[in-house]
């Protein structure tokens, strides 16, 4: 993964590199808390795709790598800050029949905090999120060799993900 960061004037500031040896990219970033959080998928650390977390300060100092990994194959589509935590999005492979939408909240260290699953009859990828009134509205395509791609739209209440103190 090649992580650049350039001023309003297109001067280059800084340039990292991250990831391992095999087709690992970076999918989203966010910044949170005064530092860079950048959302990678990898196959470099495991048998199966993960999500890879890399958290930089503004000057482009290395701050922790942090893997994503829940065991299956986890397509991570995007990252947002909500509240005092880090919402990651995208797709797990579920009970070895589909691919179905999950959000994993993690607190400010990056440490997994909740996960919560969407099932759903075909297989489907969260590809972006909108935070409004108190919901998470998530939407992607959907579908399998009989309906083909179709795209949807569903709502999620944000009090479901966050810790029952917040």
């Amino acid at each position: 993964m090649l992580i650049v960061l350039y001023d309003l004037k297109g001067k280059k500031i800084w340039e990292k590199t991250f990831g391992g040896s095999d087709w690992d990219r970076a999918v989203d970033c966010v910044v949170f808390k005064d530092k860079f959080f950048i959302l990678g998928l990898t196959y470099s650390h495991t048998f199966h795709s993960s999500g890879l977390l890399i958290e930089l300060r503004r000057d482009g100092k290395f701050i922790k790598e942090r893997l994503i990994d829940l065991n299956s194959d986890f397509s991570p589509s995007g990252i947002v800050a909500l509240k005092n935590h880090l919402l990651v999005y995208g797709a797990v492979w579920n009970d070895q029949t589909r691919f179905d939408p999950i959000f994993i909240l993690l607190d400010e260290r990056g440490e997994v905090q909740k996960i919560h699953t969407v099932p759903w009859p075909n297989d489907q990828t969260v590809r972006g999120v909108l935070l409004e009134d108190g919901q998470i509205i998530f939407y992607g395509e959907s579908g399998n060799e009989i309906t083909n791609e179709d795209v949807y739209v569903h709502a999620l209440s944000i009090d479901s993900l966050l810790p029952s103190k917040e």
